[in-house]
C-alpha cells in the first residue's frame, strides 16, 4: 500500500511479524460419519461424502472426478488438485461400489462424474457445501466441522492405521511435509502408551 500510494519501501526486516495461533483441524468420528452414511438415501451424495472421508478429497476435488480418472482394479483415483497439479490417492472397495452404482443409476460413461446445472459440465463445489451445511444442522455437529473435516479425519485415521507419513503427503497433494504432520497429533493414542505410571 505505501509502495503504491506513497512511493515509499518499507523494509519487511524492520515490520514486526504477529503470531498466529495455530489450533488443531476438528474431525468427524467415525461413529458419526457411518450414522450419516448410512442414514443418506442419495447416491451421488453418498459419493461426495466417501470420496472426502476414504480418499482425503478436498470439496473443489470432487466435483471435478472424471469417471477416466477412476482406476477401481487398481484402487485408486487419480486428482486434480490445486495448481492443476495431479496425483493418486487410495480409492477403497465401498467408494467403488457406490460409484459404480451412480453411474449405473445416472447412465455415466465418461467425463465429469458429478454434473452441474443450467448446461454447466462441472459441478459447482458450492453445491456440497450447501449440502453439508444441512447435515451438519440434521445432526448437531460441531460447529468447527466442515466438508473438509471429512479430509482431516482421512488423514488422522490413515496414520492411525499404520500408514506412512510420506505417503499420505503424497496423497493429500501437500508440497512441504510440514503441512502433514500436523495430523500425528492428532493420530496419537494415549490409551496404547506402555510403562507409563499414571500417579
Amino acid at each position: 500500500m505505501y509502495l503504491v500510494c506513497f512511493n515509499i519501501s518499507l523494509n519487511r526486516l524492520l515490520i514486526p511479524s504477529c503470531k498466529l495461533t495455530k489450533k488443531l483441524p476438528t474431525i468427524l468420528t467415525k461413529k458419526d460419519f457411518l450414522k450419516i452414511i448410512n442414514d443418506e438415501k442419495n447416491l451421488k451424495h453418498k459419493c461426495w461424502l466417501l470420496l472426502a472421508f476414504c480418499s482425503g478429497l478436498r470439496v473443489e476435488e470432487v466435483s471435478k472426478i472424471k469417471v477416466e480418472d477412476i482406476y477401481p482394479n487398481e484402487h485408486k483415483l487419480k486428482v486434480l488438485g490445486k495448481g492443476n497439479k495431479e496425483r493418486f490417492t487410495i480409492l477403497p472397495d465401498i467408494t467403488i461400489y457406490f460409484l459404480r452404482l451412480y453411474c449405473k443409476e445416472k447412465n455415466i460413461k465418461s467425463g465429469y462424474l458429478f454434473l452441474g446445472t443450467n448446461g454447466k459440465e462441472v459441478m459447482n463445489s458450492k453445491t456440497i457445501i450447501n449440502y453439508f451445511s444441512t447435515i451438519k444442522d440434521n445432526y448437531n455437529l460441531d460447529n468447527n466441522i466442515s466438508f473438509h473435516s471429512l479430509r482431516h479425519a482421512f488423514s488422522t485415521y490413515y496414520l492411525m492405521n499404520g500408514g506412512s507419513l510420506l505417503s499420505l503427503q503424497s496423497m493429500l497433494g501437500h508440497k512441504s511435509l510440514n503441512t502433514t504432520i500436523i495430523y500425528l497429533h492428532l493420530s496419537q493414542n494415549f490409551n496404547e502408551l506402555e510403562d507409563i505410571k499414571y500417579v
